[in-house]
């Protein structure tokens, strides 16, 4: 069978197909991460603090979608202690799909024993 057959081609296809969805719908997440953050900063200084909801979900969607946005978390737990403890605090309490996006940006060193400290 030569690497020209339809059935080849066809898998091929499907696959090319495939990455070109996942690709889209990253960045439409992404876009819509920052449509959140952006309703959200104005709504942040309610009463009730909507904003901060909205912000949240918004940099959930892009650091869940984002390699450039992972890599910066990680370079900010690394810079900023008091930060990569509050964030380790935050795995244990926030629902899943949420610690699992935060343990994705965790860095080398484990984050369990600076909560001893």
């Amino acid at each position: 069978m030569s690497s020209l057959s339809p059935a080849a081609n066809g898998s091929e296809v499907e696959y090319a197909v495939e990455r070109l969805t996942v690709s889209l719908m990253s960045i439409l997440y992404q876009i819509l991460g920052v449509v959140l953050i952006l309703l959200g900063l104005p709504l942040f200084w309610t009463p009730i603090p909507v904003g901060l909801v909205l912000i949240a979900a918004g940099l959930a969607l892009i650091v869940s979608n984002s390699n450039r946005a992972r890599d910066g978390v990680r370079a900010l737990r690394r810079k900023h202690d008091r930060l990569d403890k509050w964030l380790c605090k935050a795995e244990r309490i926030v629902p899943h799909p949420f610690d699992r996006i935060l343990q994705r940006t965790e860095t080398d060193t484990d984050g369990w024993e600076r909560l001893r400290d």
